[in-house]
């Protein structure tokens, strides 16, 4: 359906000019490490940026087909990372696997970069490769471009901007909180609550109130296992059945797991049967070291990458554990014990050694609850985010197809 007004185009109809870029060659350095910032797609990790991880010399640039682009270009992954746009607030130059987009003077670069980044799924859709995806320039130019008039091309970037900076807000502030229960992770997982303790000792994982034991997991554990080796036949719906990433945010994330039928659910835990007070940890993987409490009754299992642990219930919080596995201390004993490059695994014989240092029950309990407290507000405010990145999902698909107009001013139009 054609909107009045609006001009159906492709992405090559509404641009200047495509242009990419270069890299130096890494074997001279008297190309690297210079005061030119050089972007490669390592630094498309959000729609904004400020630097890169990189520069290169004077005549690094020159030596190259890296080239310089100015401020606020628009420019986007055409390897590794198709689709994905971003926009420098310095003169960059860029890699081989970027372009930088120069939009004709009917085309807001405002709305340009927001159009982008609300087709990064389609452009990536249409990229190919059988190891490292790209995109033909050919293929990025016949992108489908629906063009509205300047003026409310403009309107249109304002309200999605508008929201974009209402959601790096809530993102300062969920940063923020985590700097804070880090800190005091470290603080009262070592030392206690402020003024309970007056004398230290020295242990394996540095010093501790004199009250407090430290123990390997093993000894204030019932069991320390994993989940089924068996790989099962998943289902439409059913039992939920977690893979690491369900529970490598930190969070039971339902989502990213998969289902099995009742029938192999009885079977993957005819021995065992994973049960609130229980704890997850990520063992294999990327993201190696996470630990979750089953705080739920909800029937579940999960694969053997993640590690199962029970904790002695009569010595043991779960809730104490997971913080402490979490902690930069329990990360620390993690990064140790991870063996292998490609695919690092805390073994099971590992994680049972992992020094687990014992407050009394009733303190562990008092140190759960004060984290938890910084966790709620954490919680909350990925909560605000989340709502408001609806908010802008559902604000893309109606303005960026024309299906809701938005008013101009006839001083902006003119």
């Amino acid at each position: 359906m054609t909107v009045e007004g609006w001009r159906s185009a492709t992405l090559g109809d509404v641009v200047v000019e495509i242009l990419g870029g270069g890299t130096p060659d890494r074997r001279n350095p008297a190309f690297w490490n210079g005061k030119i910032p050089w972007a490669s797609v390592k630094d498309l990790c959000s729609p904004l940026r400020t630097g890169t991880e990189e520069a290169i010399t004077e005549s690094g640039l020159a030596a190259s087909s890296a080239r310089l682009v100015p401020a606020g270009t628009v420019v986007v992954g055409t390897r590794m990372a198709p689709g994905r746009a971003v926009r420098f607030a310095i003169d960059v130059a860029i890699n081989q696997d970027l372009k930088a987009i120069f939009p004709a003077k009917a085309l807001s670069t405002d709305f340009l970069h927001q159009w982008l980044r609300a087709r990064e799924e389609d452009i990536a859709a249409r990229a190919s490769g059988s190891t490292v995806k790209g995109i033909r320039l050919e293929t990025l130019r016949a992108v489908p471009f629906l063009l509205p008039p300047l003026p409310e091309q403009r309107k249109i970037a304002t309200i999605l901007s508008s929201v974009d900076d209402t959601i790096e807000a809530s993102q300062a502030v969920i940063d923020h909180l985590q700097v804070v229960k880090k800190a005091m992770m470290a603080e009262l997982l070592t030392k206690g609550l402020p003024g309970r303790h007056k004398k230290f000792k020295q242990t394996e994982i540095g010093q501790v109130p004199d009250e407090w034991e430290v123990f390997p997991l093993a000894a204030c554990t019932a069991r320390v296992t994993d989940g089924t080796h068996q790989t099962p036949i998943f289902e439409k719906s059913g039992v939920p059945f977690l893979l690491v990433k369900s529970i490598s945010s930190g969070r039971v994330r339902w989502s990213e797991g998969k289902f099995v039928s009742e029938k192999t659910y009885r079977e993957l835990t005819k021995s065992w049967i994973p049960r609130r007070g229980d704890v997850l940890y990520t063992a294999v993987g990327a993201t190696y070291g996470v630990a979750v409490s089953v705080d739920f009754d909800s029937p579940f299992t999960f694969q053997r990458h993640i590690a199962h642990i029970r904790p002695d219930a009569s010595r043991l919080s779960s809730t104490f554990l997971t913080w402490f596995l979490n902690s930069p201390m329990g990360r620390k004993q993690a990064d140790l014990a991870a063996v292998g490059n490609a695919q690092p695994t805390v073994t099971l014989g590992s994680l049972s050694r992992f020094s687990i240092p014992l407050p009394s029950l009733r303190e562990q309990g008092e140190i759960s609850e004060v984290l938890g407290c910084v966790d709620k507000r954490v919680l909350a405010e990925e909560s605000v985010r989340e709502h408001h990145l609806q908010v802008k999902s559902a604000l893309l698909s109606v303005l960026l197809t024309g299906e809701v107009r938005v008013r101009v001013d006839k001083d902006a139009a003119a």
